[in-house]
């Protein structure tokens, strides 16, 4: 099944390369990046042959980003998917810092609480930094 897929994307690069000149082609990183899918999944062949390389095959799975060029409402998500991600970046920040602060807050309120059968145990306990905030 996997070699019908990379036989298509690959006669699709092959037609627009043929359709227009390879310098046009390249113009676009959309046809730069689906090149590039089908030329490593080509190489990965002989490599998957040699052993296990589960690494390789990441990269047949980046084919679904190519359905980002093809379909303008699933591209215009991906797009304020990465513009938003500077603030997902911040609140992510913002919600360590709260848990730093309750940790340490932890630390110093429980972390002489002895352990017990129904409460605190061995992996759940205030008694260091790293198991308060976990």
């Amino acid at each position: 099944m996997n070699a019908i897929f990379n036989a298509i994307f690959a006669l699709e690069a092959a037609l627009k390369l043929v359709a227009w000149t390879p310098h046009v082609y390249f113009q676009d990183g959309w046809n730069i990046f689906d090149f590039t899918i089908v030329i490593i999944s080509f190489v990965s062949y002989p490599i998957d042959s040699l052993g296990n390389v589960s690494a390789l095959r990441l990269f047949r799975l980046a084919r679904l980003f190519r359905m980002f060029a093809k379909i303008p409402a699933l591209r215009a998500l991906f797009e304020t998917l990465i513009l938003s991600s500077s603030s997902l970046i911040n609140v992510g920040s913002l919600i360590f810092v709260i848990f730093y602060i309750y940790a340490i807050l932890g630390v110093f309120l429980f972390g002489r609480v002895a352990w017990s059968d129904g409460g605190l145990s061995q992996h759940a306990n205030f008694s260091t930094f790293p198991a308060a905030i976990i």
